[in-house]
């Protein structure tokens, strides 16, 4: 399992951006349910990641490597589709995570 890449992708604006990775090697002391949550934490962290970094330094380039002090390699952007639209699925969950944020934020000024 060590040394495996990855490959994902994040919607950001109206372009989607493929990237991979190398996963962090799970610890030892998790059981299975322990290793899938943390691997779901380092995507969430990643996706965050990016998605932060491309609003605030623009449309990066294919074959960019960005550094991201929580992971044990670079991740590489292999894939840049411009224009991009989300579809019906990925649109409804966009409108909730918006909501999310609004209500977060929201309560952070009370």
């Amino acid at each position: 399992m060590e040394n495996q890449i990855y490959n994902s992708s994040v919607i950001v604006e109206n372009y989607k951006i493929y990237y991979s990775f190398k996963r962090k090697t799970p610890q030892k002391h998790l059981n299975v349910w322990g290793k899938y949550y943390q691997w779901v934490h380092q995507q969430k962290q990643i996706q965050k990641f990016l998605e932060a970094y491309f609003l605030a330094d623009g449309k990066p380039k294919v074959g960019d490597e960005i550094c991201f002090d929580t992971q044990p390699s670079k991740i590489t952007i292999t894939k840049i589709d411009e224009n991009y639209i989300r579809s019906k699925a990925e649109q409804e969950l966009y409108k909730v995570e918006e909501e999310f944020k609004r209500i977060k934020n929201k309560i952070k000024k009370l």
